[in-house]
Order: structure tokens, then C-alpha cells, then sequence
């Protein structure tokens, strides 16, 4: 939807274009209205909260091989895989982890609009969601409710990663 193919008098045209993103944010794509709220970030949100999330999300699709997120790269946005795999790989020497649907990557960037970490491949054909930092910190500026909840459980994520990456790093190596 836009208004390149209206015939509006050139005033008009930004007013127009308003009224539609204005439209556009307030609509879920399906897949995402029903996946996203069973994902351990909506964990806690009632259905007002879910929705006002909801809606920053958008759906990205990402071939066998392609990255998702490159280390070193500032980008803001964040993911929460829909379906498929990635592996993460922080540098050459590291093993990779894996992550699957339901699970975020890029918390940081979307937090701190910080670098990403790591690369993030995907390991097959892959469904995500994606977040931009300016639009959560928008509607954090508003919606404090939202972003309490929401911190916290980035926050769990994390430290579930955390305990995943110690894990893993303690086991013998196959060498």
C-alpha cells in the first residue's frame, strides 16, 4: 500500500502517506501475530502488551548459507527465528552454536544499537521476525510496562546463552 499509485493533489501526498503507515503499524502479519507470542521475549505481556509489540516485528526470509546478522556490523535490528536454524560463530577458533525457532539473536544490537558480536548464518531455509532499536526505543519512551517486561526477559535469554556457551566450551573438543 502507498500512495504512488493515487492521483492526489501533491499536498496532499505526505498526509496520505501518514494515514497509510499509520495503517500499516497498526497491522500484524499473520504468521507473526500467531508465532511471536509463544516466544520466550512476549513471556509476561497480556494481550494489549503483546500486540504494541507486535507490531515492530517484521518478517524476513533467509536462504540456506545467508547471513543474518554480521559481527562488527551496527545495524539495530534484532530476530527472533520463526523457523529454520542458524549457527552463530563468534570468531574463527570458537565452535558454533545453535540457535532454532522461538529464539532471539541480536540483543545487543537492539539494546545498545551496539555492534553485533557475532555472524549469524543460516543453516537452511529460515523465517524470522525483525526489530529496529529506534522503533522498541519508541515505543519503550511511551510504554514503560512493555519495556520492564520485555528487559527481563532478554535478560533470562542471555543468561540462558551464557550458560549454553560455558557448557559447550567445557566439553572435550573431537579433535
Amino acid at each position: 500500500l502507498s500512495t504512488d499509485n493515487l492521483s492526489l493533489v501533491n499536498g496532499m501526498k505526505p498526509i496520505a502517506q501518514g494515514v497509510i503507515e499509520r495503517f500499516q503499524a497498526q497491522w500484524i502479519e499473520p504468521v507473526l501475530a500467531t508465532t511471536l507470542p509463544r516466544t520466550f521475549v512476549f513471556k509476561g505481556l497480556n494481550p494489549e502488551q503483546t500486540a504494541c509489540l507486535a507490531n515492530l516485528f517484521r518478517q524476513v526470509r533467509f536462504d540456506p548459507d545467508q547471513i543474518i546478522a554480521e559481527q562488527g556490523v551496527r545495524d539495530g535490528k534484532a530476530y527472533v527465528l520463526i523457523s529454520g536454524s542458524a549457527k552463530i560463530v563468534l570468531d574463527d577458533t570458537g565452535s558454533p552454536d545453535i540457535i532454532r525457532g522461538g529464539e532471539f539473536l541480536g540483543e545487543l544490537s537492539l539494546l545498545r544499537h551496539a555492534c553485533h558480536s557475532a555472524e549469524v548464518r543460516a543453516l537452511e531455509s529460515t523465517e524470522a521476525a525483525v526489530i529496529k532499536h529506534e522503533d522498541l526505543n519508541r515505543l519503550i519512551q511511551t510504554r514503560s510496562d512493555i519495556g520492564c517486561i520485555l528487559y527481563r526477559n532478554l535478560a533470562m535469554g542471555l543468561g540462558d546463552k551464557l550458560k549454553r556457551s560455558v557448557i559447550q566450551s567445557s566439553l572435550p573438543s573431537n579433535q
